[in-house]
């Protein structure tokens, strides 16, 4: 399994990435400190496992949570982690959303 660390802060995806390392199942982690750089990622490897950052200095990560969710659905199960600080309720709004969206387009492609 192809494993995918998204977080700008410099400390965690190093930390993040040994943590995941220590799985016999995982083969690759790949850090990425920036939606551009996780793109660059997810364009030429197919991703199993995402924690995901969701507030970057280049935005924020749902367009990229989604299509991770939604890629080669059929084949198999993607696992998908939130990482992010609770700033204001907003935040608490957002993720549920993106979980409604992402359970809509679940059923959708069912």
């Amino acid at each position: 399994m192809n494993c995918l660390v998204l977080e700008d802060q410099q400390i965690f995806p190093d930390l993040l990435a040994s943590m995941v390392e220590s799985f016999t199942e995982i083969s690759t982690v790949f850090k990425a400190g920036s939606i551009e750089s996780a793109n660059m990622i997810v364009d030429h490897h197919e991703i199993d496992l995402a924690i995901l950052d969701i507030y970057l200095p280049d935005g924020e990560c749902y367009d990229l949570a989604q299509y991770l969710f939604t890629q080669n659905l059929k084949e198999k199960e993607k696992q998908i982690i939130d990482l992010f600080q609770d700033k204001q309720k907003k935040d608490e709004r957002a993720l549920s959303l993106m979980s409604k969206k992402l359970k809509t387009s679940l059923e959708a492609g069912s």
